[in-house]
């Protein structure tokens, strides 16, 4: 089996994240996708629904969610998108952005957000 790099990394308030080797999960049904990656105190949640395939999901309509956990605080997006950009029997590959909030209603921005990894089918 070949072996990927495996990313995930965002900008949030200016502040470059990049999380090495994140678990993708790529449901049975075939109608969602979550992205999961760590560093240090943060954990970076993509989920993508509806059938998988090239292209954009925007948060507004429930195709796509982002969460981001700095320490204990958790923000959701509100807005933004996930596309993916390769979809193959092994791997995803694509870009993400949003705006957030935490539960004090905390606003962040996550930009430049992108990921590479191979994904184990449910």
């Amino acid at each position: 089996m070949p072996t990927y790099p495996s990313t995930i990394s965002l900008t949030f308030n200016g502040n470059l994240v990049n999380a090495k080797n994140p678990v993708a999960v790529y449901d049975s049904s075939k109608t969602a996708m979550q992205l999961l990656g760590q560093t240090t105190g943060n954990v970076i949640e993509v989920v993508v629904n509806g059938k998988m395939g090239l292209g954009k999901f925007n948060i507004l309509t429930g195709q796509a969610s982002i969460n981001y956990r700095v320490g204990s605080d958790v923000y959701t997006a509100t807005s933004g998108s996930v596309v993916i950009t390769s979809f193959t029997n092994a791997q995803v590959t694509g870009s993400f952005e949003f705006a957030a909030a935490d539960t004090a209603m905390v606003t962040g921005i996550g930009t430049n957000g992108t990921f590479t990894t191979p994904y184990t089918n449910q």
